[in-house]
């Protein structure tokens, strides 16, 4: 249908510019003699914004409520004051006023926008509530005047009124916090305070976020996220996330924050998000130099949070005192399956508290502490813990493979780069002894740099003769050095008896073509193996085996 504008406006400017009455201004054209005049009426001159065209008015209030209603919610307030500058927007003023049982919003989502706005209304407000003084919520309280009486308190949920309503509590009427505070504390409780019904929530269609505002959210997102304006990000993620149409991108970024290899430079604004954050599940920041102060304002985050999963904190130098924060935020967590606290400088004292929580723990799962100076001290400690811990499943801990002996719930053990050779008690021997005696562990990573001896390898071999677990993704061993002909022939034995071990990665060890020749014949003898890694070993000839399911990589 086409829509005719402005049919009365046309007709009156031409009736205006016929009888040439209630000008105001003259314009001159040309040079004298030759000049020309045009008047300008004041209906013509009047400022942009102080003009209302009735017809265009009514067509875009009925085009704002009925193609753009989720802009309206997610702009409640700045509608409500606009729409009753002039009276003639009838329409608006009906579809926003707080008072509406149709509003088509939570209860808790208006209170939210409210408080938004009523706070956005006055700049020099503290950032943190917690710095909020008496004055400070009288600001808000007069702010919002307006708007308060209208909310219905009793229709919203109790933990909606523990989070959202109790800290702004100081702007309600004394008589209706106390009341609302009793009747979610005593269900049966008789109000005195008026009780507004609930409202009406319309279909969920008509509250959809348009594509094209979806995308300019998304975007301004990001970019708050990429300069470091984790506030703003936050709050736009979880009105995404609020809206219907998000997906797994949408989900992804609210609730993974990666700083892995790009140093965060507002660390300060990045923890305050994290306490109002309640989407986040995995945080990375990977050497960051977060150093003690972050570290242990991260602890706090982790006591309180309810939706972080895994925290990577490798390389920051969070030290001792981090340790002890750390501990004490694992033994009130009940959601963080994943930590990683590689090259922390904790010491042994700091490991001997972090072990102490993991007799607390049942969530953990994965705990990184590589490359610490445990101690002797750090490393009992770890092992008193771990017998009684019954729910880590993945370790990577320097100089503990003699805990082998005694966890019977581990089943990955990562002891890359860490120079068992010079390790003495805790280095290869202590680690193959303790494979003899393991029931449990299934995969066992070895690689780079180890630098592995004849004893400690013989030692090795000795125990894959015996262990009857390490199957699966199971043994890691390249990157040692394993080139001379004494040590691949002990691993070579060894592969011969072992019944288990599905997987094996050699590569990058000078085994040369008589390394080679060794393996060679046990290819022929063992049957288990499905894959054999033996790239960059200089092997001169292609290696077969009579195990058709076996693949080899030279």
């Amino acid at each position: 249908m086409t829509i005719k504008l402005f049919e009365k406006l046309s007709s009156n400017y031409i009736k205006l510019l016929e009888n040439g009455d209630d000008f105001i201004v003259i314009i001159e054209v040309g040079k004298s003699p030759v000049i020309k005049e045009f008047k300008a009426h004041s209906a013509i001159l009047n400022p942009a914004y102080e003009l209302l065209f009735e017809e265009l008015a009514e067509i875009l209030e009925t085009y704002l409520i009925e193609s753009m209603a989720y802009w309206i919610h997610s702009n409640i307030t700045q509608v409500y004051k606009t729409s009753f500058q002039n009276n003639r927007l009838k329409k608006l003023q009906q579809c926003s006023l707080i008072k509406r049982d149709d509003l088509q919003l939570e209860e808790i989502k208006i209170w939210k926008l409210i408080i938004k706005w009523g706070i956005a209304q006055n700049p020099n407000l503290p950032s943190d509530l917690e710095n909020w003084s008496d004055e400070n919520f009288m600001t808000l309280k007069v702010t919002l005047k307006n708007f308060l009486p209208f909310i219905r308190y009793f229709q919203i949920s109790s933990e909606d009124v523990a989070n959202y309503i109790m800290p702004y509590s100081q702007i309600l009427e004394k008589k209706l916090w106390n009341d609302l505070a009793k009747k979610f504390m005593v269900p049966n409780y008789q109000v005195t305070s008026v009780i507004i019904p609930p409202r009406i929530i319309l279909k969920q269609e008509l509250l959809t976020m348009p594509t094209e505002i979806l995308k300019c959210q998304r975007k301004e997102a990001h970019e708050y996220f990429k300069r470091g304006k984790f506030l703003k990000a936050l709050e736009l993620y979880e009105e995404i996330l609020e809206n219907c149409q998000h997906n797994a991108e949408d989900q992804k970024n609210a609730s993974t924050w990666d700083f892995s290899y790009i140093k965060c430079e507002n660390l300060n604004e990045l923890m305050k998000a994290l306490y109002k954050n309640t989407k986040l599940t995995s945080l990375n920041l990977y050497a960051n130099y977060c150093g003690s102060e972050v570290g242990k304002i991260l602890a706090d985050v982790l006591c309180k949070s309810t939706t972080l999963t895994s925290l990577d904190l490798s390389f920051n130098k969070l030290g001792l005192e981090v340790g002890k924060a750390l501990a004490d935020a694992l033994c009130k967590n009940t959601t963080l399956t994943s930590l990683n606290l590689y090259h922390n400088c904790l010491g042994s004292e700091g490991v001997k508290v972090l072990a102490d929580s993991l007799c607390k723990n049942t969530m953990l799962t994965f705990l990184n502490l590589g490359c610490t100076e445990l101690g002797s001290e750090g490393v009992n400690a770890l092992a008193n813990a771990l017998c009684k811990n019954t729910a880590l499943t993945s370790l990577n801990l320097s100089t503990l493979a003699y805990l082998l002996c005694k966890i019977t719930t581990l089943t990955s053990l990562d002891l890359n780069n860490n120079n068992l050779k010079n390790q003495k008690a805790e280095g290869g021997k202590a680690l193959a002894d303790a494979l003899c005696k393991n029931t449990t562990l299934t995969s066992l990573y070895l690689q780079c740099n180890n630098s592995l001896g004849s004893e400690e390898l013989k030692a090795l071999a000795d125990a894959l003769c015996k262990n009857t677990t390490l199957t699966s993704s199971s043994l890691k061993l390249c990157n040692n050095k394993l080139g001379s002909e004494e040590r691949v022939k002990a691993l070579a034995d060894a592969l011969c008896k072992n019944t288990t071990l599905t997987s094996l990665n050699l590569c990058n060890n000078e085994l040369g073509s008589e390394g080679g020749k060794a393996l060679a014949n046990v290819l022929y003898k063992n049957t288990t193996l499905t894959s054999l890694n033996l790239g960059n070993n200089n092997i001169n000839f292609k290696l077969k085996s009579n195990n058709h399911n076996i693949r080899i990589f030279q």
